[in-house]
């Protein structure tokens, strides 16, 4: 009898040795009202998506966030959001199939073997699910605060870099008469800190210009590259950069005149002067790819009138910008998708910091 009872506890203990070592290897990393999910149901995430995605390496916590936040809108979704098995289908089609036939020396091929069909249908569904609410989100809250008109300024992604100072610290900087060079940043911010003066120093993407200070909105509607304001205490020096989003989609119409012993007044010499006086030896070059261009010209020549001075042959020339072409319906699809992009992600962070609450999501410290 107490060989029987001695045997069942060996058998019992193996069986709890068993089960603890599964739990350690399987760790529990978020829980979402009674749901708990496990370091398993990421790695099945993890390779969803690189397959979806066709990639090899990923960023294992940003993938986390992402599931986590998929999985919130699935918890809001699954009771009133329907799926049609042909919808599910199409999207396993359209990213998956591809991999039914994978050859083993593919770098995905061990990502595919280690996923069932089933796990990444599962998978599909909760993404679906958040692409069809946030999509509802969006038509029903934001569809009219989309701009689609499309203007020159649109074909330049917009940043400014500046320092700002409260008015102690910009005292300083004016006593020490300390110059605030953006073509070297570095030595402006180690002068700045051998004097112990205080500061911010930030480079921001403007998506929208409507949305920043009404003083740096004016300068960026009078072309000033660089800036000098006062926002409430505050002192900033700025400067504006505009850079052309897409090359290719961009065509300069560029005068080439080729200067004489005649007295130009360079500062106020525009195009239209040009094409309408009969004495200036010039030409007109049309449609000129912006990728063709030399970096002397895309740096200097970025709105209607800039012109830069050059020797050629022992001549010297002036090459001014005259014309941009650019294709509209290419940059308003663009805006369209950059602005949406933009309200989506304000519409998902919300979305998230209220349901994380609801639905008591939990977080475990890995």
């Amino acid at each position: 009898m107490n060989f029987i009872n001695n045997k069942i506890l060996i058998i019992v203990t193996i069986f709890l040795l068993s089960a603890l070592s599964e739990i350690n290897a399987n760790t529990i990393i978020f829980k979402l009202k009674d749901t708990i999910f496990t370091s398993e149901d990421l790695e099945k995430r993890i390779n969803y998506i690189k397959l979806k995605d066709g990639i090899v390496e990923i960023n294992k916590d940003k993938i986390k966030n992402e599931y986590i936040n998929a999985l919130i809108f699935n918890e809001f979704g699954k009771k009133k959001v329907t799926l049609e098995n042909s919808l599910v289908e199409d999207y396993y089609n359209n990213f998956f199939l591809q991999y039914e036939k994978i050859k083993k020396n593919d770098l995905l091929y061990k990502t595919f073997t280690s996923i069932t069909y089933e796990e990444i249908l599962n998978n599909l569904k909760i993404d679906i699910i958040r692409k069809i609410l946030l999509e509802d989100l969006l038509n029903n809250n934001y569809k009219n605060k989309i701009l689609d008109e499309v203007n020159i300024e649109d074909i330049y992604e917009k940043y400014f870099k500046y320092f700002s100072f409260n008015k102690k610290n910009f005292d300083i900087v004016e006593k020490n008469n300390i110059t605030i060079d953006f073509t070297n940043i570095q030595r402006t911010i180690d002068e700045l800190e051998i004097n112990n003066i205080q500061y911010i120093y930030e480079i921001k993407k403007i998506f929208n210009i409507k949305e920043i200070a009404p003083e740096i909105q004016k300068s960026f509607s009078n072309d000033n590259e660089f800036v000098e304001l006062k926002i409430g205490n505050n002192k900033i020096i700025g400067q504006i950069i505009k850079k052309i989003r897409f090359e290719n989609e961009i065509k300069y119409t560029l005068i080439k005149l080729t200067l004489t012993d005649k007295d130009y007044d360079y500062d106020n010499l525009t195009c239209e002067k040009i094409l309408n006086n009969d004495n200036f030896d010039y030409i007109e070059i049309k449609n000129l790819e912006f990728s063709s261009l030399n970096n002397i010209i895309k740096e200097n020549l970025k709105k209607i009138n800039d012109k830069i001075m050059l020797n050629e042959s022992d001549k010297q020339f002036i090459i001014m910008l005259c014309k941009i072409n650019y294709d509209e319906n290419f940059f308003k699809n663009y805006k369209i998708n950059s602005q949406v992009d933009l309200i989506v992600n304000d519409i998902e962070n919300e979305f998230i910091k209220k349901y994380s609450n609801i639905y008591t999501l939990e977080i475990s410290n890995e």
